[in-house]
């Protein structure tokens, strides 16, 4: 499983920012080609609220501790506001319920031996009817077990979890056993597609791209190779493979870029990753590989546009019907 290390200096790492930065002042026809277009990607999660102020917590937790069973009592409070959120919530009262279900979770952690409470239990009633619940106490358990989560998480890795829940469990894998997270996200990856749903791109983006290892750079070269793969978890692994200035993946982006004929956002997304990790190999490519204009026309013009960013010989634009 042990990867060669694909990592680059942080300074070189900064540098292939600087060059991927440079496609945004193209055209927006070609920037949309060449930066992984807005349009297809996956919209992130919506961040999570800040958390529940200490005091807050703790003078919930204390109202809770005038109930027969505290934890019972806050658990319960945190499902009729959960609920909520399932069935319906009055325009601009969205943010106001889900931080009174935040509070009422943190109260929870705050309760004494809060660390021996059945957040197993908790999680897996709440996983299918109250998902955005059973992430949130999930949070909280980890938090307070740290590593003790394993013990409980790992069957709850499934197809059926909810798409947010399953990506921070596959993270506390990663963060306390890396082993155990390669192997957890490797299997998730080859999982088929599940309709519009962007869950193998979101694994990419938001578990596998923050992990700096070389095992982490393996899965995501196996990602942006994988014939037949979906554009958006493809492009995100490229993407990913240049942010980290992974310069030995170049000459498999290379590879990429001549076999993806029929995918041009993954094309054009491989070309701007290696004009960032290794211009003598962008040169090349932009000198040698120029396609036929009345061919393929949108590469085409994005390879030229690339030639000008370069600083090399200008090829005359694509005229329709020319």
């Amino acid at each position: 499983m042990k990867a060669e290390h694909l990592g680059a200096s942080s300074q070189a790492a900064a540098g292939s920012r600087r060059r991927l930065l440079r496609i945004s002042f193209l055209p927006p026809a070609l920037a949309l080609l060449l930066a992984y277009p807005a349009a297809i990607r996956p919209a992130r999660p919506p961040a999570c609220l800040p958390p529940v102020p200490a005091g807050a917590a703790l003078r919930a937790a204390a109202t809770l501790a005038a109930e027969p069973d505290p934890a019972q009592a806050g658990y319960v409070r945190a499902r009729t506001v959960a609920a909520q959120i399932r069935t319906g919530v009055a325009p601009g009262r969205e943010e106001a319920v889900q931080r009174e279900m935040e509070l009422w979770v943190s109260a929870l952690a705050q309760l004494p031996q809060a660390a021996a409470l059945p957040w197993k239990s908790w999680v897996a009633e709440t996983a299918q009817p109250l998902p955005e619940l059973a992430l949130s106490l999930f949070r909280a358990a980890r938090r307070l077990q740290g590593p003790a989560v394993l013990a409980w998480a790992e069957p709850l890795d499934a197809r059926t979890t909810p798409r947010a829940l399953r990506l921070e469990i596959l993270a506390a894998f990663w963060a306390y056993d890396p082993m155990l997270g390669w192997n957890r996200t490797a299997k998730a990856l080859d999982e088929p597609p599940r309709g519009n749903e962007p869950f193998l791109a979101d694994l990419v983006r938001l578990v596998l791209a923050p992990q700096p290892s070389a095992d982490a750079t393996e899965l995501l070269l196996r990602v942006a190779r994988k014939p037949g793969g979906g554009t958006n978890e493809r492009c995100a692994a490229i993407e990913a493979l240049a942010q980290r200035g992974a310069r030995a993946a170049a000459p498999d982006l290379e590879a990429i870029f001549l076999s993806e004929s029929g995918d041009l956002t993954v094309q054009t997304t491989a070309l701007s990753a290696i004009c960032a990790l290794d211009r003598v190999l962008c040169h090349r490519i932009l000198l040698e590989r120029m396609p036929e204009p009345g061919t393929r026309p949108l590469l085409y013009e994005a390879m030229r546009k690339l030639r000008i960013q370069e600083g090399l010989p200008e090829v005359p634009p694509y005229l329709a019907g020319s």
